[in-house]
């Protein structure tokens, strides 16, 4: 009735993987069974959990969906935290001054716009650029879970139907991408 499965497909070929998750999803489908999953494949997860949990440290930290922005962190000119990527973009989170450089951030997805036409309006100094990698229906019939890539970090945020039609966003689209930085909350 229960399968718990701790980073099923970690460690194997991407053959061996899909076999993997396909079983899963057998088990889940003939018999109806609870299952259990802890992965880092983000991607995944989002496509056949009908729940998410973050853990960090051994504690619940949030469920739904959330992006940790994990360390290392460098300062920047006002002491703020500054989140560099490896294509050269960064993420500063104003009034970080008294956090240590090692910190973890947790990002809500609804704390994340996108944009891929007529963006003139959102753009600021802390603007980044990312790719879309997935779209995924949520629960809520209402939204949309939309994931891209920052220089190779992976964050998701949800995006309203209404939006998805104005925007037409489609896996590989380049898109602008604002981040509430004021309502983050620190690990």
């Amino acid at each position: 009735k229960v399968l718990i499965l701790d980073e099923p497909t970690t460690g194997v070929d991407t053959n061996s993987a899909q076999l993997i998750k396909e079983a899963i999803l057998s088990a889940k489908q003939k018999w109806n069974t609870t299952i259990f999953i802890s992965s880092h494949d983000h991607n995944w997860l989002n496509h056949i959990c009908d729940k998410k949990v973050a853990l960090f440290q051994g504690n619940l930290v949030e469920s739904g969906s959330v992006n940790l922005l994990f360390a290392p962190w460098e300062k920047d000119e006002e002491g703020n935290l500054a989140k560099y990527f490896l294509d050269g973009q960064r993420l500063v989170i104003k009034n970080s001054a008294d956090k240590k450089r090692d910190s973890v951030v947790m990002i809500d997805s609804d704390d994340i716009t996108i944009c891929r036409k007529d963006c003139e309006l959102m753009f600021n100094e802390s603007t980044m650029i990312g790719t879309i990698s997935s779209i995924q229906q949520q629960h809520c019939i209402e939204h949309l879970l939309v994931e891209f890539s920052i220089g190779g970090v992976n964050f998701n945020c949800r995006v309203s139907r209404e939006m998805m039609q104005e925007q037409r966003f489609l896996p590989s689209d380049r898109v602008y991408v604002n981040v509430n930085t004021s309502s983050v909350s620190w690990l």
